[in-house]
């Protein structure tokens, strides 16, 4: 199949490589950032619009916050990043918890990756709620959903509530199709993305040479 023009095709690869810089030039953490790779790799495998919706985590990570884990205490959305970092940490807490609930999440669709490898952890399913969107996973790590995946990725701020364990009945929704061979981006947006990357570069300098920046500061040619 021919690919629109003005159409980054790239790997999974590229994919993860780019978002991390791109986290990293925003602001994250490199801990946080690889996270943020780690994900974009995986939305990117599900004809997800990852790049535009990166761009928009990103922007608005500096106003999210990551205050309390429950309730609505702060007028600032609930960092999904950081969350998921939270919940990847702390995989047993998850089980003993039961139903937790996050109000005001910010770009939730960015909590899935993470919470695939709660599941993956646990060797357990997972009932997952974002707005009026249900999604099952079960210990194997696939999923079914009552809406296609991209949706989520138009929904800025939204109530999450997540129960693990053995999910009795029959999972909801439609069985979300296999992941691509390749990724794709708007090349506006993977333009972006380089930018923020590029923040992450150290300018070249005698200094940075000396430190074993680049070919060093021997010219052998």
């Amino acid at each position: 199949m021919k690919r629109p023009p003005d159409t980054i095709d790239a790997s999974f690869n590229e994919v993860e490589m780019l978002s991390v810089k791109a986290a990293r030039g925003a602001g994250l953490p490199w801990g946080l950032a690889d996270d943020v790779g780690r994900s974009a790799r995986w939305l990117s495998q599900y004809s997800i619009p990852w790049a535009e919706s990166l761009l928009a985590l990103l922007a608005g990570e500096e106003d999210a916050t990551f205050s309390s884990l429950e309730g609505c205490p702060s007028d600032a959305p609930l960092s999904s990043v950081r969350l998921g970092a939270f919940l990847s940490d702390s995989a047993s807490e998850c089980l003993s918890k039961g139903c937790q609930s996050f109000c005001a999440v910010a770009h939730p669709i960015w909590l899935l990756p993470p919470l695939l490898g709660v599941v993956k952890a646990l060797r357990l399913s997972a009932h997952v709620r974002i707005a009026d969107i249900s999604i099952d996973i079960d210990p194997s790590c696939t999923l079914r959903a009552t809406t296609a995946l991209q949706a989520l990725c138009g929904v800025p701020v939204a109530e999450v509530r997540v129960q693990f364990g053995n999910m009795p009945g029959r999972p909801s929704g439609c069985l979300v199709s296999r992941p691509l061979g390749r990724a794709t981006a708007p090349k506006w947006a993977w333009d972006k993305l380089e930018a923020l990357a590029l923040r992450t570069y150290v300018p070249a300098s005698i200094t940075s040479r000396i430190k074993g920046a680049g070919a060093g500061v021997r010219d052998d040619d």
